[in-house]
């Protein structure tokens, strides 16, 4: 039979019908990656506590990156869920790196009403 391998928070769980169970530490200081289905309800979590459009928000996500935390644009700085460049990021004071998917959720939130047009070719 094949192993099956279950996610628990920090541990690696592999399970085989054949043998015991093994558990193996996540490697320090590596989170695990957020799914497309965490990304978008981390989005929308985001969006209505804010207030703000929950469809604007997951349709420029899927624009900018299909709701991948770890996009990253090969002809530019951009990178993350909203496509965040380097300068961008360190204008707006953001904390953390562009692939922490919560922060780069909030920034857009928060930086959207005022500037639309950075994420203009989305809207």
């Amino acid at each position: 039979m094949i192993p099956q391998i279950f996610l628990l928070p920090f541990l690696w769980v592999s399970i085989a019908t054949t043998s015991p169970i093994i558990l193996q530490k996540q490697p320090p200081g590596e989170a695990l990656a957020p799914s497309v289905v965490e990304v978008r309800a981390e989005i929308v979590r985001q969006a209505t506590e804010a207030n703000f459009d929950v469809e604007i928000a997951l349709s420029v996500a899927d624009c900018e990156s299909d709701f991948r935390y770890d996009a990253k644009n090969r002809n530019s700085t951009a990178k993350g869920i909203f496509q965040w460049l380097d300068g961008t990021w360190k204008w707006i004071g953001a904390k953390g790196h562009q692939f922490d998917y919560k922060e780069n959720i909030a920034q857009f939130i928060k930086w959207y009403p005022r500037y639309p047009q950075w994420w203009s070719q989305c809207n």
